[in-house]
């Protein structure tokens, strides 16, 4: 088994934070004598358990696609050191479009420490072996070896003392599979023997690397690991006595770390200025979190598509499945300290302040990437053209220049952002808003004319059902009533298919889940005004890829409806159908993560339901309590078909509604739970 870490040794992420400009002493790393995986120097899915020994990653939602990576906490300057990995884990995924022998895949070798940590044997700075059998170095693939797996053992050799060359061997359970390649370490190559330790110290060494797709490991850096050493090398962990071992990086407190939220339309920059950022910028190690980095981490060649029917389907896929791994990367990255740059748009203030709630000691930066409009569109053209995808339709495009605010620093007069500072890295704030201004007049023009007509977006809808649906909704009437033919069929958006679409994603989920997510009762007018007004409906475009026109063109119909005297608009039953779907796809998504399930849901919920932090979270004695001391009002009568039904509502707003056969305490109880099931969810205390 591997060695435990006793009581008086520290945790490896808690090492002292070195200076730019030295080399952690020898003396100072035997004092550790530790070397483990670094949770500084990895991928955010990558898990670190076992005493900092023992490596995985996450591989739901759609991170099943990724490679994960991570490198130990010290690496080597010179001398002759191994270390093993094993094959611990084969981690169970579905994975309908890819073979059984790409599932779950492991590349074991060294990279030296500035090299990008979730590749491996793709620059010339790193070396890989693979569990296909292969070699790798400067994405230069050779038949090497043979291919490894569960339980096999994996030695990794790298002789940094062979003159002129260097070079790295491998072992399989024991059996040597001979030299891998021989490479120049000096000054004139990978720089790390013989050379000028430079200030960011680890860019001066080789350090042990994996690279993971669904696979655990656990490694082995001392003979107290399990390591049995190769012939003439020695354990990893014996450089820091020999004093050939340098420090990676490590861990900041949240307080000294940042987030940079990128702002601006598709297509406008923000990836370009993002990456060149991170490069200009070593020191800070930035983690990018956005489209462009999560189709590269799954390894997807770009341009990857033809303009043809199955590849169009097959990029819808990947944008999906990188929808979710942003959403599950960012759940994580609040209580992880490092620096990280979002790139997503950002258009709105409310999703701007959505993004920024994990991130509360961090220190928030907006970077607008507002380009000339020439420029913007020329931007736009190249990266369709660079994903095999058409423009964006005038319809999606009018409605992201209607949701652009431009963001201010939380200390300006009146602002209601979280912003510690703000950028404007190409036309200043003054143009970018002149600008704006424009487009968004020009918006309302665009939204005024595609309100009087059903024209271009809805050729392939037949014009009688065109109507027929926005009378529906403006009679509050469901798409379920929809007439059953083919042709109508595709486009029907009732709450049955909405919900039919969302079990389809999810098969192991039945809908009983579903359904206890509409356990409490809502206006469907205040479900529809939040929906418009926040956009909500727009999470659907990655689960119901198809009906983004269609939706869109809705939200600006639903736009232009008469108010009532309340201020509510006449009932869009179809959004509301919407936001409780949406309801049970930020669950299903989030599934394990509590915390994160609490912010989506608080954010959809917080809106319809009033003042439930007075209620009490048991049963009938509780609610009894409480009816006395609020508006609290709990009835109680008998349904024509012999069922107790309890009621309880709250002021004018009713807040659960449950039947039960059987006595009126237990409806009163069902009921009861339902408010609990609420009050824990969004994290409210009594």
């Amino acid at each position: 088994m591997p060695r435990k870490r006793n009581e008086d040794e520290p945790e490896p992420w808690k090492n002292a934070k070195l200076t730019d400009d030295e080399v952690l002493p020898s003396s100072e790393l035997e004092q550790k004598k530790l070397v483990v995986l670094n949770p500084a120097d990895c991928d955010p899915d990558f898990i670190i358990e076992g005493d900092g020994l023992q490596g995985s990653s996450l591989y739901e939602q759609g991170l099943a696609y990724c490679w994960s990576g991570a490198r130990a906490n010290v690496g080597i300057t010179g001398g002759k050191y191994c270390f093993g990995c094993k094959v611990v884990l084969f981690q169970a995924v579905k994975m309908k479009d890819t073979g059984p022998n790409q599932q779950n895949l492991c590349w074991v070798g060294i990279s030296r420490g500035d090299d990008v940590v979730g590749s491996l044997g793709e620059t010339s700075h790193s070396f890989g072996y693979g569990s296909t059998g292969k070699f790798s170095n400067g994405s230069k693939l050779s038949d090497y070896g043979e291919m490894f797996g569960l339980g096999d053992i994996i030695i990794c050799a790298v002789n940094l003392e062979e003159k002129p060359l260097a070079s790295i061997s491998f072992s399989k359970n024991g059996k040597r599979l001979g030299m891998a390649m021989k490479f120049n370490a000096g000054p004139l190559g990978l720089a790390v023997v013989d050379s000028e330790v430079k200030n960011l110290q680890w860019e001066s060494a080789v350090f042990p690397h994996v690279l993971l797709k669904n696979v655990g490991v656990e490694l082995q850096f001392s003979v107290e690991d399990e390591l049995v050493p190769e012939e003439g090398f020695k354990p990893w962990a014996s450089a820091l006595e020999d004093g050939k071992a340098i420090a990676g990086p490590v861990f900041d407190e949240p307080t000294d770390c940042e987030v940079m939220i990128m702002v601006g339309m598709s297509g406008s920059g923000k990836t370009t200025w993002a990456e060149k950022w991170v490069k200009e910028h070593p020191e800070k190690r930035y983690v990018l979190l956005g489209t462009e980095e999560v189709l590269d981490r799954m390894k997807v060649p770009r341009p990857l598509l033809r303009r043809n029917f199955g590849e169009e389907q097959r990029m819808e896929r990947l944008l999906n499945r990188s929808s979710k791994v942003i959403c599950t990367l960012l759940s994580r990255a609040g209580t992880t300290p490092r620096n990280y740059i979002v790139d997503e748009p950002h258009l709105s203030m409310e999703i701007r302040k959505w993004r920024l709630q994990p991130f509360n000691l961090f220190k928030k930066i907006a970077v607008v990437v507002f380009p000339s409009p020439e420029k913007a569109n020329a931007r736009l053209m190249k990266k369709c053209e660079g994903l095999g995808m058409g423009m964006l339709s005038p319809d999606i495009m009018n409605e992201m220049w209607a949701d652009y605010v431009l963001p201010v620093s939380k200390d300006m007069p009146g602002s209601d952002e979280l912003f510690d500072e703000v950028m404007f890295v190409e036309l200043n704030r003054e143009e970018s808003q002149r600008h704006l201004d424009e487009m968004q007049d020009k918006y309302i023009i665009a939204s005024a004319v595609s309100t009087g007509s059903w024209s271009s977006s809805y050729s392939s809808v037949p014009p009688n059902y065109q109507c027929h649906m926005l009378n529906q909704v403006c009679t509050h009437e469901s798409g379920d009533s929809l007439p059953q033919c083919k042709a109508c069929a595709p486009w029907r958006l009732g709450p049955r298919n909405v919900g039919s679409l969302l079990y389809e994603r999810f098969p192991g989920v039945g809908p009983g889940l579903l359904s206890k997510m509409k356990s409490i009762n809502v206006d469907n007018e205040r479900l529809a005004r939040v929906c418009i007004d926040r956009g909500l409906d727009a999470v659907l475009y990655h689960s119901i890829p198809n009906y983004n026109v269609l939706v869109t063109r809705f939200k600006l119909e639903a736009k232009q409806f008469p108010r009532h005297s309340n201020d509510r608009i006449f009932t869009p039953k179809f959004l509301a159908d919407i936001v409780e779907a949406l309801i049970g796809v930020a669950w299903l998504d989030l599934k394990k993560d509590m915390a994160a399930r609490g912010i989506l849901i608080d954010q959809l919920l917080s809106p319809l339901i009033t003042d439930i932090h007075n209620f009490g979270h048991r049963p009938i004695h509780v609610l009894n309590t409480c009816k006395w001391k609020t508006a609290l009002k709990i009835k109680n009568e008998m349904t024509t078909n012999g069922l107790h039904r309890c009621t309880i509502e709250y002021g004018q707003t009713t807040i659960a509604s449950k039947t039960y056969f059987g006595s009126k305490e237990a409806a009163q109880n069902r009921a009861a739970v339902a408010i609990e099931y609420f009050r824990r969810l969004l994290g409210f205390e009594i």
